[in-house]
């Protein structure tokens, strides 16, 4: 993660955190790094400067977490198709969701709902 100065880091922490409780709470709808932005009251590059400082992470990469957590509770426990869990989860697309399923915890939606489900 990128060093910034203390005051940057937590100067707009609190636009940063409304913006993420906003993500958090509707993270199955289509969300964009300008709309997290315009929320947070800040240009992208510096919402996501700040958001990077204190996460750890890129914000798209934040949200696609959040997705893929709600995607494995779902898989566990609801016996549901792959495809519906992809969009109850926000992805519109399930091919794009069963190859990032995967890239995450090295095996498919299916491999994990038969390991865990």
């Amino acid at each position: 993660w990128m060093a910034m100065p203390e005051e940057l880091r937590t100067g707009n922490l609190r636009q940063v955190a409304e913006a993420v409780a906003w993500m958090e709470s509707d993270f199955t709808e289509p969300i964009t790094l300008t709309a997290l932005a315009a929320r947070a009251c800040l240009s992208e590059r510096h919402f996501a400067r700040v958001f990077l400082a204190n996460y750890r992470v890129p914000p798209m990469e934040y949200l696609q977490q959040l997705r893929l957590r709600h995607a494995c509770d779902l898989l566990r426990t609801r016996d549901v198709t792959v495809t519906h869990v992809a969009q109850e989860c926000g992805w519109r697309d399930g091919n794009l969701f069963t190859r990032q399923f995967r890239t995450r915890y090295g095996m498919t939606p299916t491999e994990y709902r038969k390991a865990y489900g």
